[in-house]
Parts: C-alpha cells; sequence; structure tokens
C-alpha cells in the first residue's frame, strides 16, 4: 500500500486507532506491578516452549501446582493451545520468563476497536442513527465498564484465554456478518474455540446469517431458504466453505488430545492435579445441570463484600452478579426510571483487594485506582445521554471578536477610536 494509501486508511480509522491506543495506554498503566513482571499462572509460556521443543508434555516441573496436569509421570497444560501457539515467537526469544501479561494487553486494546468498528459495520448492514460518538462510548464502556477490563491487564492463564478468544470472537463476527467472508469467519471461530470451547456456540450466528441471505430471520424466510434449491445449493456451499478452515484447525489439537489423555475430545481438566473440583468433576463430570444453580448465583446473585476494618471494598471469589459490574445495565435502569432533579445514581465499583486470582468482580489489581473508576463510569453515563459529539462536523461557534472602526466625527477636537464589541461566525473553508 503506498503512502497516500495508509494516510487514507488511517483517516477512515481514527476513531479505531484512537480507542486502540487510549485503551492500550490505559490498561498498562491500570496494571500497575502486574506489568513488570510475569503472572503467577503462566500456563502458555511453558506450553509454548513444549511445542518449541518438539513435544506436547512440559519440558519440566511447572512453577505452582494451580491447575495443572500430571498424567502419566508428566506435566500437561489442560486449556486450549491456540494462545501458547501465538506466543511461540516470543518464548523462543525470551524463554520461559516471557511476560504474558505484556502479551494479552495489545489483544485486549484491540478488542475495543473491534467492536466500535463491528458496531459501525453492523449500523451500515442493518441501518441506523447511531453516530460514530454512541459507538465510540458502547465500546468504552466494554472496555473499561465491564469485566472486560480485570481480565485484560493480569495476564494469567485463564484470563489469557478470555481476551484472546474475545479478539477471535469479534474477527469472527465481523467475517460472518450477511456470511460475507465464509473462509475467514470459519478460521476466525476455530482460532477463539481453540482459546475457550464454548466460543464454539457462536458457531449458530453464522448459520442464520447463511440461511437468511440478508433478509429476516423469520419462518416464511427460513421456509424459502430450504424450499428453493438454487439458494439451498447456495447455502451447503458457504457452509462447506465455513466448515473448512474449522475442520483443518482442529484435526491436530484432537489428536493432540488422544495422544496426551486417550479421548479427542479431553483437554485436561478431567485430569487436574489437587484441584478443588475434582470431586464434582468425578462425580458429575464436566458438563452437567448440577452446575447450573451455582453458576446462575455466580452469575447474577453474588454481591460485593464490604469491610469496614479496615475499610475495604472485595469480592466473593466465586464471582459477583453482572447486574453490578456492568454499568450499561445501571444506565438502561436510570433511563427507564429517572432519578428526581439533583439526585446523583449509586455506582458499584467493586475493587480487587490483592487476595487472589480468578475473581469475577474484579476491576483493578491496586485499591489506590477505586478512585478513577467510581468518576469514569459517572463519565461514560454521562456520555451515554449525550446526542453530539466530537466525531462529527464541529458545530459553528460564536467567537467574540474586537473590531476597531474609525467615527466619522471628531469629538472634544481630536479624532477618537472606540471598539466596538460584536459577535462573528466564522465559516470553515
Amino acid at each position: 500500500m503506498s503512502q497516500a494509501g495508509w494516510r487514507a486508511w488511517a483517516s477512515a480509522h481514527r476513531v479505531d486507532l484512537l480507542l486502540f491506543g487510549l485503551s492500550l495506554f490505559a490498561y498498562a498503566l491500570s496494571s500497575g506491578s502486574l506489568l513488570a513482571r510475569q503472572s503467577q499462572a503462566p500456563h502458555f509460556v511453558w506450553q509454548a516452549d513444549a511445542f518449541l521443543h518438539g513435544q506436547l508434555h512440559l519440558t519440566g516441573r511447572p512453577p505452582n501446582l494451580n491447575d495443572w496436569v500430571f498424567e502419566g509421570g508428566r506435566w500437561y497444560v489442560s486449556f486450549p493451545p491456540f494462545p501458547a501457539v501465538l506466543m511461540m515467537p516470543f518464548v523462543a526469544l525470551a524463554g520461559l520468563s516471557f511476560n504474558d501479561v505484556a502479551f494479552t494487553l495489545p489483544f485486549a486494546a484491540a478488542n475495543v476497536a473491534l467492536l466500535y468498528r463491528l458496531l459501525r459495520r453492523i449500523q451500515e448492514v442493518e441501518g441506523g442513527t447511531r453516530s460514530e460518538w454512541d459507538h465510540a462510548v458502547l465500546a468504552l464502556v466494554f472496555g473499561f465498564g465491564t469485566l472486560a477490563w480485570s481480565c485484560s491487564i493480569r495476564g494469567e492463564v485463564w484470563f489469557t484465554a478470555e481476551v484472546v478468544g474475545v479478539t477471535f470472537t469479534l474477527l469472527y463476527l465481523h467475517a460472518a456478518l450477511r456470511a460475507k467472508h465464509p473462509v475467514l469467519a470459519g478460521a476466525a471461530l476455530a482460532c477463539g474455540s481453540l482459546c475457550r470451547t464454548p466460543i464454539a456456540f457462536s458457531a449458530v450466528f453464522f448459520l442464520l446469517e447463511a440461511v437468511a441471505s440478508g433478509g429476516p430471520v423469520d419462518r416464511a424466510n427460513l421456509r424459502a431458504a430450504i424450499g428453493d434449491r438454487e439458494r439451498r445449493k447456495k447455502i451447503l456451499h458457504c457452509l462447506a466453505l465455513f466448515a473448512a478452515p474449522i475442520a483443518i484447525l482442529a484435526a491436530p489439537v484432537l489428536w493432540m488430545n488422544q495422544v496426551r489423555f486417550g479421548n479427542p475430545a479431553e483437554f485436561g481438566h478431567s485430569h487436574l492435579y489437587t484441584n478443588r473440583v475434582n470431586p464434582d468433576i468425578r462425580a458429575h463430570g464436566l458438563f452437567s445441570f448440577h452446575y447450573l444453580a451455582r453458576n446462575l448465583r455466580s452469575a447474577f446473585l453474588l454481591l460485593p463484600k464490604l469491610d469496614f476494618q479496615p475499610f475495604r471494598l472485595g469480592y466473593d471469589p466465586n464471582g459477583m452478579s453482572l447486574l453490578v459490574t456492568t454499568p450499561l445495565r445501571h444506565h438502561a435502569a436510570v433511563r427507564a426510571a429517572p432519578l428526581p432533579a439533583g439526585a446523583s445514581p449509586p455506582l458499584a465499583a467493586p475493587v480487587d483487594d490483592g487476595g487472589g486470582h480468578g475473581a469475577a468482580g474484579v476491576l483493578l489489581p491496586e485499591q489506590w485506582v477505586a478512585a478513577v473508576r467510581l468518576p469514569l463510569l459517572a463519565g461514560l453515563h454521562a456520555l451515554l445521554d449525550r446526542a453530539p459529539g466530537p466525531f462529527r462536523p464541529r458545530p459553528r461557534r460564536r467567537v467574540l471578536v474586537a473590531r476597531r472602526h474609525r467615527r466619522g466625527r471628531e469629538r472634544l477636537g481630536r479624532r477618537r477610536v472606540q471598539p466596538a464589541v460584536t459577535f462573528a461566525t466564522p465559516r470553515r473553508g
């Protein structure tokens, strides 16, 4: 691409680039001391090192015993391996000391920009009246008003997998929109699923996009798609292109699981070493209605913990209600039930107390940044109510201009120059 082409691309994506840069800076800043060292759960670094040595098991004993697998006298990583594959070039240079926190941050910042661009593309396809400002604010709400923030700044195997999985999910949604790029959509979905396996269920989006063929997803359109032979043939061809990269990328992973644990669908969670979930897994397996009540409670009912001696806002290690941790829901509630004039709505701001990992309600690792989050969420709340924004053409401003003009006559025997203050509206050239 020529220099002029790069300039045109940068101009067209100026908001995307701004969101990426702003998010990367904010994530790096809020990582605090975490960014200075490798995380406490560098599983993907060790998995990448194993791959570089041409083997599936680790090259040595892991640095701790948290969520590792010990099987047949060898240590393994039980998580889907795609983040480890992405880390391989960096681990080849830095070795086992590679900083997985620094690796995660650019993906997290890219997620904010990718979500913004996805919202713009959906509006281009489906229609709508939201401005660039609206979509930018919604992307920032995702990046700094949900658990995306806490997952993005810690590294660690669980959160790195989530963050990279979101990156490829967003890329998948870009490619799957109107089923326009089936091969790219299939490849992105496969990569995302090899970060977090439940992402595979989002394949239904591409299926509906392919079948609907740009029309509404209703019974009449679906019947027309099934009944029309030419349209059905086109749909099947599109789905075949979508499935091809999924099969290609899934095959080596299925083989890897078969070699390690004797089951192509087993990543190793059934063989975790001295893990507190082992009794449940042995009794109920990895998928069971036994876990449903516990997961629903963690997702919707658990609240922040407030300690007074010393004063500290903490969290339940099992998670925290999405109704508390996502201010967009708070905003919707306020819009549905306005407060009296002058009242200030409360904003929940759960903050990590530094006592552990994996807390669904953690928003920052350092307590001192709690003072930043409340004003930030209040600002996002206010911005969601603003229709105009800086990315639309600037409004014409009234500028105070002092103009001098000569009086047509002399007073008291001399010429007097008197300033006349007027308002002028400059026009943009």
